[in-house]
């Protein structure tokens, strides 16, 4: 694949970023504070509705060194400094706290609301010199002798138009922009899963230090419920599991959700039925 090679002669970013989710935004915000020229190229328009709220205490250190600290500790996140597992018979496990291994403060993390969360992130980026650009595809990665050299974005009104830089960084997530163009995506059997999840409110929280933990419920066959907290009165619900578990009665994804968290008795008594 070869591009035209006058684009090397005028490069626009020394990174271009594809997606402006949380790990893109990160990265682009350490590029820029290196003083390197960096653009996002997001295909949203955010806020965006995002899965995957629960954030790992080993991020925390991360935050620190992006400066997003203080905008955590005044956020309605709930804090989150433990996991807890109950067994399918009903059987809890007591809190895993994060401090029994880990010191200090760096022993606690949030769970976000990834509206609000990838927002705060992309806008500290912008705050720091990254060029974002929200609405905007990515069509191509562009490559000459066998290396990225830009990429090929789409705006929001169709346009199409060329975006050189040295390096890119695919931080699509599940879209994988340039597996996809490579051909190098292939499936792993054993992570083979279905899920499905909802938003409750009025759902069951543990007093205290334990308010914000995350649990999960298990259930036959391996797999899962979890149970987030979330900022006003909100949880999220989702399982995990075999598809054929899952739509073993149905293929309705509602309805299997519905009979499985009334299947999950410890869940079911958290009132989000």
């Amino acid at each position: 694949m070869s591009t035209n090679p006058s684009l090397l002669s005028n490069r626009n970013y020394d990174v271009a970023v594809i997606g402006g989710g949380s790990g893109g935004a990160a990265l682009a915000t350490f590029l820029a504070r290196a003083g390197h020229r960096c653009g996002v190229f997001e295909q949203s328009k955010f806020p965006r509705y995002h899965i995957g709220e629960s954030l790992i205490p080993h991020t925390h250190g991360i935050f620190e060194r992006l400066g997003l600290l203080p905008q955590l500790r005044a956020s309605a996140f709930p804090v989150k400094h433990s996991v807890r597992f109950v067994s399918d018979s009903g059987k809890e496990s007591g809190p895993f706290y994060f401090s029994e291994t880990i010191p200090g403060d760096r022993a606690r993390s949030w769970q976000v609301e990834r509206s609000q969360f990838d927002q705060m992130m992309l806008d500290h980026a912008r705050a720091n010199g990254v060029e974002v650009r929200e609405q905007t595809s990515i069509d191509q990665v562009l490559f000459e002798d066998g290396r990225a050299v830009g990429v090929q974005i789409v705006a929001a009104d169709g346009a199409r138009s060329h975006v050189a830089a040295k390096v890119v960084v695919d931080a699509s997530g599940r879209a994988c922009v340039i597996g996809r163009q490579l051909g190098l995506r292939s499936p792993l059997p054993e992570l083979r899963k279905a899920s499905a999840w909802g938003y409750f409110r009025g759902g069951k929280r543990l007093p205290g230090i334990d308010a914000g933990e995350t649990t999960m419920f298990l259930i036959p066959g391996g797999g899962w419920f979890w149970y987030i907290p979330l900022p006003d009165d909100m949880v999220s619900v989702g399982i995990v599991a075999d598809p054929e578990y899952v739509f073993s009665e149905s293929e309705d994804m509602e309805a299997a959700f519905t009979r499985e968290v009334a299947l999950c008795a410890p869940l079911a008594e958290t009132q989000l039925i």
